[in-house]
């Protein structure tokens, strides 16, 4: 059941990714509503598909690649789908998410059938808060990302993306969304660490995964620091803070390739 509905998923998220695409090609309002109503009703056997898995899997969305991307995605989506109603100018960041989200699933989709029993390590409150926040963070560094991208886009054609008529006001988006990753993460580093005292009997192990999230905290503080206090606004504000999302998506999901992880000892791929 739980497949079944996941790639009902996929096919309405691919089929509101044409919409916002043809929305920024030819301009048609239509095409982005069509879009945005699309990624609600995508959201639906998307959420069914994770419940059932959890239920049957006896445990949440983090073991297996399948249900990591899967969980990411929908995460991403929710959070714009939110944001997109009462913040103007916001829903066009579709067009970046939503393909982004469909690649996530897509990539999750080949270990579909991969199926594990989560350690008793994994059976803690501060394991939840640590997870959740870590997707909320990837979530809201995403956006901020797809808004920086659009921003440097309206900067250097001024005459395209004719939907957005108020760049500025993506740049103050996208510093405002930074922050929240960066305080996402905050809160998904204390918990992380509260958690391995518990399981292991220390706060900090200098895991691979741990040095790089550190390092992808200390840049989304580095570059706030640098737009507010130094004037680093505009297209260069906008570079640094897609480099700051390129780091933290190293840190989260390339890390495991090169070096052995106690966050990738227990995924199944």
């Amino acid at each position: 059941m739980d497949i079944g509905l996941f790639w009902v998923a996929i096919a309405i998220y691919a089929a509101a990714s044409c919409c916002f695409f043809i929305w920024i090609t030819f301009s048609k309002e239509s095409w982005g509503r069509a879009g945005f109503n699309l990624v609600l009703l995508g959201l639906i056997p998307h959420l069914a598909s994770i419940i059932f898995r959890w239920v049957n899997s006896g445990h949440g969305p983090y073991i297996t690649q399948y249900e990591v991307f899967s969980s990411n995605a929908i995460l991403i989506l929710a959070m714009y789908c939110i944001f997109s109603g009462p913040l103007k100018n916001f829903r066009i960041i579709g067009a970046f998410a939503v393909p982004f989200a469909v690649l996530l699933m897509g990539y999750g989709s080949l270990s579909i059938n991969a199926s594990a029993e989560a350690p008793i390590t994994f059976k803690s409150g501060w394991l939840i808060v640590h997870i959740t926040f870590a997707k909320l963070s990837g979530a809201s560094i995403l956006l901020a990302s797809g808004l920086s991208l659009f921003y440097i886009i309206k900067e250097k054609k001024p005459d395209s993306l004719s939907r957005i008529s108020d760049k500025e006001r993506l740049e103050d988006l996208s510093y405002r969304f930074l922050a929240l990753s960066l305080l996402f993460q905050s809160v998904m580093i204390v918990a992380g660490a509260i958690w391995a005292y518990g399981s292991w009997g220390r706060f900090w192990g200098w895991d691979p995964i741990e040095t790089w999230s550190l390092i992808s905290w200390l840049s989304f503080g580095i570059v706030l620091h640098l737009r507010r206090l130094h004037g680093w606004r505009g297209t260069k504000g906008a570079y640094l803070t897609i480099g700051t999302f390129l780091l933290s998506l190293f840190a989260a999901y390339f890390v495991v390739f090169f070096r052995e992880s106690i966050h990738s000892s227990y995924l199944v791929r």
